[in-house]
Order: C-alpha cells, then structure tokens, then sequence
C-alpha cells in the first residue's frame, strides 16, 4: 500500500555529502550523511576536491537510504539536487574528471 509521497534530495556541500527523505511539507523523514575528507591542494592557499567523491557519496547515501528503509524508498515520487557555488568540474570527451575540482573558496 502506497504511503504518503516523498521527495529524494540531494545536497552536495563543501564538508559533506547528504541523501534526505523528505515529506511534502518538507519534513526530514530519513537523512544519510557523509562526511568529505578535507581539501587537497597542489599550492598554498588552493581548494580543490576529489570531484569522484560527489558522485560515489551520492549513490553510497542512497543506497544505505534504500536499504535502511525500503518502504519508504518506494514512496519517492521525485529527486532534487543542491549544490555547493561557484564551483568547476573540468571533464574530457568521456565526461571523466580532467583534474580536481575547484571549489569556490580557492
């Protein structure tokens, strides 16, 4: 039997990674999240990211989501994601990341 719809977000912040159930009065109904390693930087006063990590942490989160709680995954009736600012992923012909992402405090 079909519960009250929920809405997967997605929120990609410079510390951390989350997956969150919401109701539609955007009620946290489920949260996962996971923690980034700090900054890399080639130079002084340079912030960079492992931009693989955004990705492989989106689906880790949802997968851990799924499997916690699967009643509620099969009430999902959209998917949003956020973003941190300001921010550049450089990708090649295969959209595979060309160096690590610079991130808006750089």
């Amino acid at each position: 039997m079909k519960k009250d719809p929920l809405i997967l977000t997605f929120d990609l912040g410079t510390q951390s990674t989350r997956a969150l159930l919401c109701d539609k009065k955007g009620t946290i109904v489920a949260i996962k999240q996971i923690k980034l390693p700090p900054y890399i930087s080639l130079h002084d006063e340079w912030f960079e990211q492992d931009p693989d990590l955004f990705v492989d942490n989106m689906f880790t989160a949802c997968r851990y989501l799924s499997e916690k709680y699967p009643d509620l995954f099969e009430n999902i009736i959209a998917v949003t994601l956020t973003c941190f600012r300001d921010s550049m992923v450089n990708l090649d012909v295969n959209n595979k990341p060309l160096r690590p992402c610079i991130m808006w405090s750089d």
